[in-house]
């Protein structure tokens, strides 16, 4: 994966500008830090400033959704965060931002548009799939249509049933 430049704040795919300030997520935001306290606390110890990394995140893209962080190994130079803009169905609002694990210094931003085509293809295809990038409206299509295949399994079924009943019914009269 190739990253673009990092250079004046963060932009989404398509070139929309979004704009830069800090406390981007507002009310309701939410902030997931992955990994376990002590790989977090030997970060620490090695100098990594976690607080100066979650402060440029937050300010980088404003209108922010969730930031993941990936904690650090005690020696890593760099630590990685996620950012989502959008919802849950929105892959082409979620960035990753790679900054320095001592100083919290951005280096590089990698967007949707940065993918290759086939891992843009398999997120589209993946949300599309469970009806998440169309909203409400599409999750709605998703459920009919999985209550549709269950309806067509159960059918499915009680006609193999009521055949197998008749085969069994018309073998026992042929041997009476």
């Amino acid at each position: 994966v190739v990253g673009r430049a990092v250079s004046g704040g963060g932009r989404w795919p398509g070139g929309e500008a979004v704009g830069v300030g800090p406390g981007g997520g507002g009310v309701g935001s939410a902030v997931e830090v992955g990994g376990s306290a002590e790989v977090g606390r030997g970060a620490e110890e090695e100098g990594a400033d976690l607080e100066a990394v979650l402060g440029v995140a937050e300010g980088w893209v404003g209108g922010w959704r969730s930031l993941t962080v990936t904690l650090p190994r005690p020696r890593d130079p760099e630590v990685r965060v996620e950012i989502r803009g959008g919802g849950a169905g929105q892959p082409q609002k979620t960035g990753t931002l790679t900054l320095d694990a001592a100083t919290g210094t951005p280096r590089s931003w990698e967007t949707f548009v940065n993918e290759t085509a086939g891992h843009r293809a398999q997120e589209f295809l993946r949300y599309a799939h469970t009806g998440e990038y169309w909203g409400i409206a599409g999750r709605v299509i998703a459920a009919l249509c999985s209550l549709a295949a269950t309806l067509m399994v159960w059918t499915g079924l009680s006609l193999a049933i009521r055949r197998l009943r008749r085969w069994s019914a018309l073998r026992r009269a042929r041997e009476s």
